[in-house]
């Protein structure tokens, strides 16, 4: 057993790149011990873009052999994985009493080099009077933030003692908890009372729709908040892979958007007036969207810098009344700030517009003279159903909606809907039908005769 591990001086010469500081024992002075060669050059994050792991973790460890009153121990802790002590680091170390041999009042080790700013931190352990630490104690240092370069993917702690015996220490595995959970959704149901115009204002309506500084979802009659975009609450995961006394109360992570980071927003954006962040957009009388404070991109998304303030994407029907078309809304954020070792792209669903209707899909529904199809709707319910029908076709296949493409469901009775009544078509034969309903008791078949040979073909559509 060593008689006095830990028990050294330790001096810093940043200059030279090896640093000795010399301490008092009651023993007799020890010879001056020096750390290995510690070039500054290596201390430094290599350039690029950092975030900083926000942590209060307690790193706890092994602490050196027998020390009595008045020894003044040294420990050196180390970074490795590209990443500085971003706060000043403490640590604290476990006493015993002389007189019962019970735990004490503790110490506060003083930081004598590195620290913030540093991947290295030095510090002095003074054994106050009537305590001692004992063998292989406990020591806790309290990382207090870590700044981390970006494709860093893990941090070790490597600890030396005054004798330059040096032992690993923790190993954190940074892992990105971003995922797809960066966007919160909101309720954005078009209502049919004034033909998909208009939405349900929600129980959260409020005034912030309009400028989403906060994460509402608050959505009016004329304006909705699909979904907010933010990333201000995601976590850095770590895994301690050698120590499972480590505490980690907190891991977060901040400055991950640098001023390069996007969001890519796509959808049907042939209604109404879009915003998020800086940028507006809409589709002009020609079907052509036109941004402001953004970038259209060929395949229709629209591309605008994340935005740490005006986090909500809202869409305002208000002005243009044009029909509320149901859909989903994904959001891809890339140049963001992270451990990946990879550019750091990421996609989430950022909203979602329903109906409040039964949504029935007929994909195949054919006019062709040789066959006889048709739509079966029964109303369950005791009151009446209204219905509406809209069509998508194939290209160079136009079409005009039929006298029977709207109407009313009687309360308790079923309705025949043929195809030739429904929709006209020219220039082909065949289009996809979607009926809304507005009710929940509704049911449906679809049935399609071959007037030649007499075969049938029926099936149930499914309610959406």
């Amino acid at each position: 057993m060593k008689k006095n591990l830990l028990v050294a001086a330790v001096a810093a010469f940043i200059a030279q790149g090896a640093f000795a500081t010399a301490v008092t024992s009651q023993d007799p002075a020890p010879a001056v011990v020096e750390f290995p060669a510690f070039d500054i050059a290596e201390q430094a994050v290599p350039p690029g873009p950092t975030y900083t792991v926000t942590t209060n973790a307690a790193v706890k460890f092994a602490y050196g052999e027998l020390s009595v009153s008045g020894e003044v121990q040294t420990i050196r802790v180390d970074l490795t994985g590209t990443a500085l002590f971003e706060g000043v680091p403490t640590l604290t170390v476990e006493t015993v009493r002389n007189s019962d041999g019970k735990v004490g009042g503790g110490e506060t080790a003083v930081l004598a080099a590195g620290g913030a700013n540093a991947a290295f931190a030095v510090f002095n352990v003074t054994v106050s009077s009537g305590e001692y630490i004992k063998e292989n104690t406990q020591a806790t240092l309290v990382l207090n933030n870590l700044t981390v370069a970006s494709g860093t993917e893990s941090v070790a702690l490597t600890y030396t003692d005054s004798e330059g015996d040096t032992t690993e220490g923790n190993v954190f595995d940074l892992v990105d908890g971003l995922g797809q959970n960066f966007a919160t959704l909101g309720s954005s149901v078009a209502t049919s009372t004034k033909g998909f115009t208009t939405f349900i204002a929600n129980a959260d309506e409020s005034t912030t729709v309009t400028t989403a500084t906060t994460a509402t979802t608050a959505t009016t009659a004329t304006k909705a908040t699909l979904g907010v975009i933010d990333i201000s609450g995601l976590i850095i995961k770590n895994v301690d892979d050698l120590s499972p006394q480590t505490s980690s109360s907190s891991w977060g992570v901040s400055s991950l958007t640098p001023d390069n980071a996007k969001v890519k927003i796509s959808g049907d954006f042939s209604f109404g007036r879009w915003a998020y962040g800086a940028a507006t957009w809409s589709a002009d009388d020609e079907g052509v969207v036109k941004v402001s404070g953004g970038t259209l991109n060929p395949d229709g998304s629209v591309s605008v810098n994340y935005n740490s303030t005006k986090k909500a994407l809202t869409v305002d029907n208000g002005i243009t009344k044009d029909t509320i078309l149901k859909g989903s809304y994904t959001a891809v954020l890339s140049g963001l700030v992270t451990p990946s070792q990879v550019p750091a792209t990421y996609e989430d669903v950022a909203g979602v517009i329903t109906y409040d209707t039964t949504t029935l899909s007929i994909p195949y529904l054919t006019t062709n003279p040789e066959y006889n199809n048709k739509v079966f709707l029964t109303n369950t319910s005791g009151q009446d159903a209204n219905y509406s029908t809209s069509f998508i076709a194939e290209e160079g296949v136009t079409f005009v909606s039929g006298v029977k493409a709207q109407g009313t469901v009687p309360a308790g009775e079923m309705i025949v809907l043929k195809a030739v009544d429904l929709v006209t078509i020219e220039g082909g034969n065949r289009v996809n039908a979607t009926i809304e309903v507005e009710s929940s008791s509704i049911e449906a078949v679809s049935q399609s005769v071959n007037l030649d040979n007499r075969s049938t073909d029926t099936y149930l559509v499914d309610p959406e």
